[in-house]
């Protein structure tokens, strides 16, 4: 039945909050995301591929995992979250801590909505690739400041509040089917 449904869409901000030379900056309370610069830049050269936690970079595939490190674990993202390449706006779902090389931002759901879930993530990545499909790659229209006001679109409830429940069956339907 929900393959029939049609939802109401609206949009949100692409960040609640984005950090800019140190501060952070408001964006909409309803934004999706808080966007973090990565706890630190690890150069894949000065680290050895045998490790225990997920090296994370812009690459195409392996949800961005170019290895496993072992690095001081203050500098672990947190999981659940979205790393999201700045100049190639590669988005991965990121299910367990891990580390991440240059240009590489964090984006943690916004705790009004929640604990960001697999299911979550991959809607809204497919929902943010596509409003980001009208800028090019490598140029300064991934700056923060420019993809924190994108308007992403999604399905809402009657009250206007994002349906995450309609979301949560649409992956699924996709997935197993």
């Amino acid at each position: 039945e929900i393959l029939n449904y049609q939802p109401i869409l609206r949009p949100f901000k692409t960040s609640s909050t984005y950090f800019m030379r140190g501060k952070s900056v408001k964006v909409d309370g309803n934004g999706l995301f808080d966007i973090t610069p990565t706890k630190k830049k690890i150069n894949a050269n000065s680290v050895t591929f045998n490790g225990k936690f997920p090296y994370v970079a812009r690459g195409e595939s392996k949800n961005g995992i170019r290895g496993y490190i072992d690095f001081d674990e203050k500098f672990l993202n947190p999981a659940n979250t979205i790393s999201f390449g700045q100049d190639t706006a590669t988005m991965y779902y990121q299910p367990n801590d891990y580390f991440t090389g240059d240009k590489i931002q964090i984006f943690k759901l916004n705790e009004k909505y929640g604990e960001l879930t697999e299911n979550i993530a991959l809607y809204l990545i497919s929902s943010m690739k596509k409003a980001f499909t009208n800028f090019s790659w490598g140029q300064s229209s991934f700056a923060l400041d420019v993809i924190s006001n994108i308007d992403i679109q999604l399905p809402v409830t009657d009250n206007g509040d994002i349906d995450f429940e309609y979301i949560f069956q649409y992956i699924q339907n996709q997935y197993l089917h």
